[in-house]
């Protein structure tokens, strides 16, 4: 790639933003473990099934036509829509269908769900014509820059109401886009510095509150990453994450008083968070993961008729009680749902299950399950939230009418990393979401696909199953 160096620009950071745009920018495929090859093909399954599964929401005929409306043709396949496009308006939707059901991987030292920046990478390597190898280092580049600067500001910039998947995922982006277009290491350290300078400002209550722009902020994220760093070879550069060495003021300082710049460059090469990503099989707030499994445990084991339901208290650390306690009502969406403790406690113990069926209209609008829910008493326990986030405990407890009390705690909720998840089971996932969306013929085709993709020379084979997707 041809890199145009801004000659009145000062020198790129000369710290930890420079070191981690070199390491970056150098990676290559043979400088990656075994273990963190497998671990990028299961997320990237895990993130395409995630996405098919968004097109039968719906907000997906919007986001296309949305996203698509003044979109020219061009290289890049947009899902649900028959069309391909430039790789911007293509992130776009790639990223938003990610977020739409919250069921997408995460990593619980940074807050963030970083496979938006496979939304950018999808696009730009097909627009590249980059090879499997190519992609899946673009990949680990991406989480890396992506989780190291959430971590860098967590759990202070969440609890500030920032989404670390609009900011730290908007660098993250562009870091999975400048290792696709090669960028060098100067121009690398621009484009980090340009995203933190132009990414959102990802309100959280944005989500809190259940407003409908909420899954934009990771499309909007995965599509800024892009510009930005094809802006950054053009010599837009930004400054260092950690400002100016004079006077810092760079993004983490502005996004946290007590902002850690050292985590950028921590173990650089040797740890690799993705090692600790975990995934959801709740598709609601990774803060709700273990309240929910301790209501679902209740609801598998015990016998107990929701009616027979006095009083629930869900005890958990001060981050979740804080941004989860709303109680809803019958006009409340499903983004408010997903983000309602009473309201999943009380789902979950209804139906004896919390998936997306526990999201739909006519769930949501039950007048029987608001009533539940306004029996829900969320409280932040100062134990968990000293384990928080080496642990993300909660304990729910259940009065019957009859003077039984249900209690069960769950540290570890499903997908966690230290509750190992095989490669059979994001297979299993994969197929559940891809339902009646995805041909079975195209499943076991784009299954094959990434799990060869380490050997493909091209990524035709993984595009191909996905190229009559419509909207479901």
């Amino acid at each position: 790639m041809d890199s145009v160096h801004p000659a009145s620009d000062p020198p790129a950071a000369a710290g930890h933003t420079r070191q981690l745009a070199a390491y970056a920018a150098d990676l290559r495929f043979e400088d990656l473990p075994r273990d963190v090859v497998e671990r990028v093909k299961m997320t990237l399954l895990d993130t395409l099934g995630v996405c098919v599964a968004a097109l039968r929401s719906p907000d997906a005929a919007s986001l296309l036509d949305g996203a698509l409306e003044f979109a020219a043709d061009g290289p890049c396949s947009v899902p649900g829509s028959g069309r391909k496009t430039a790789p911007a308006p293509a992130a776009l939707v790639w990223g938003t269908l990610s977020d739409i059901y919250e069921l997408q991987d995460g990593w619980r030292f940074g807050g963030i769900h970083a496979c938006l920046v496979m939304a950018a990478a999808l696009p730009v390597a097909q627009w590249r014509k980059a090879g499997g190898r190519d992609l899946i280092t673009a990949i680990v580049a991406g989480y890396e820059v992506a989780h190291r600067v959430a971590w860098a500001v967590h759990p202070e910039h969440m609890g500030r109401g920032h989404m670390p998947n609009g900011t730290a995922g908007t660098v993250g982006s562009a870091a999975a886009a400048a290792r696709l277009l090669g960028a060098d290491a100067a121009t690398f350290a621009g484009a980090l510095g340009t995203a933190a300078f132009l990414l959102p400002f990802s309100t959280a209550e944005t989500l809190w509150a259940g407003h409908s722009a909420k899954p934009l902020h990771t499309g909007w994220a995965a599509r800024t990453g892009i510009e930005t760093a094809l802006l950054a070879r053009r010599g837009f550069w930004g400054c260092p994450l950690e400002g100016s060495p004079a006077q810092g003021r760079g993004f983490l300082q502005l996004a946290a008083n007590s902002a850690r710049p050292d985590r950028l460059t921590e173990g650089l090469g040797t740890l690799f968070t993705l090692r600790d990503t975990y995934f959801k099989f709740y598709p609601i707030c990774r803060q709700a993961q273990s309240a929910a499994e301790a209501a679902l445990t209740i609801a598998r084991e015990e016998a107990y008729s929701p009616a027979d339901i006095r009083a629930v208290t869900v005890h958990t650390w001060d981050l979740s009680a804080r941004m989860l306690t709303r109680t809803i009502d019958a006009s409340a969406n499903r983004i408010a749902a997903q983000f309602s403790l009473p309201y999943i406690v009380a789902a979950t113990l209804s139906d004896r299950a919390m998936g997306v069926a526990q999201l739909a209209p006519e769930r949501l609008r039950d007048p029987g399950l608001h009533a539940l829910g306004q029996r829900v008493r969320v409280v932040s326990d100062p134990e968990m939230t000293r384990a928080y986030p080496e642990e993300t405990r909660s304990r729910v407890e259940v009065a019957l009418a009859d003077g039984r009390r249900l209690t069960r705690t769950v540290a570890t909720p499903k997908g966690d990393p230290r509750v190992p998840v095989t490669p059979a089971d994001i297979e299993e996932k994969f197929t559940a979401l891809c339902e009646g969306i995805l041909a079975p013929s195209d499943q076991a085709r784009l299954k094959q696909a990434v799990a060869t993709l380490d050997d493909s020379p091209t990524l035709d084979a993984l595009f191909a199953p996905l190229e009559g997707l419509r909207l479901a």
